[in-house]
């Protein structure tokens, strides 16, 4: 059996330098309440590819502003540049913005990533939104056992800030249910990337596979790892 921690192996691996005075992109816990080593280095490894794209924390946003309302999308495929798509409202304004890594093979350049801002109408913004609220997001657990031992493919965090309320769900694309890839795709089709076509390869490839599933179980993620990372799935 696969063992489970193996996407954190490759986060060590496929990680940018890590700024150790860089403000946390996430609350403590969020990915691992009960293994505070493993909840740090997901945190700050996600939070390097983040800072990488010029984005900042909308956790922390939505801490000092309960008026505005953001939802992103951090996608990182296994064949292709880690991509971000955020869309932001406040007082009426609609902003969609989309940040692209630069890629050399498997090593991200020193330049800055490709950046680019879009307005949004309010019928464009509904239509995402209306999206996700069809999907078990905020009642959603962070991590589910479905990912476990999945290191091929591509990973899929999803984050939303409502009310002053924030939420996050990090699932293998494998396995992530096709109301959340509906609301992803959204945003990468609205942001005019050309991403939308290799997302599109990689959910063709997905439904090919017999173990296929339309809808995939979200069982917590108890977070419990040993120290060498290397506890066994259940079989």
């Amino acid at each position: 059996m696969i063992a489970r921690h193996l996407w954190l192996l490759l986060l060590m691996l496929y990680t940018p330098s890590i700024q150790g005075d860089r403000d946390p992109f996430f609350p403590k816990g969020a990915f691992y309440r009960r293994d505070i080593e493993a909840d740090e280095f997901t945190s700050e490894c996600i939070g390097a590819h983040l800072a990488n794209l010029e984005e900042h924390s909308i956790w922390r946003r939505a801490r000092s502003d309960d008026k505005i309302e953001v939802y992103r999308m951090f996608w990182w495929p296994s064949r292709g540049q880690p991509t971000s798509v955020r869309i932001t409202k406040r007082d009426g304004v609609i902003i969609l913005s989309v940040a692209r890594i630069r890629r050399v093979g498997l090593k991200e350049t020193a330049k800055p990533p490709l950046r680019r801002e879009l307005k949004l109408t309010d019928q464009q913004w509904k239509d995402c939104v209306d999206l996700l609220e069809k999907t078990p997001f905020w009642r959603a657990p962070t991590k589910v056992v479905e990912s476990w031992g999945i290191a091929d493919g591509d990973r899929i965090f999803i984050e939303g800030v409502k009310a002053g309320n924030y939420h996050v769900i990090d699932r293998a694309g494998l396995t992530t249910s096709e109301c959340y890839k509906r609301f992803c795709r959204k945003l990468l089709w609205l942001s005019k990337s050309h991403d939308v076509v290799l997302w599109d390869l990689y959910r063709q490839s997905e439904r090919r596979r017999r173990r296929y599933q339309w809808n995939y179980s979200e069982t917590q993620d108890s977070g419990v790892y040993n120290r060498i990372w290397v506890t066994k799935s259940p079989n």
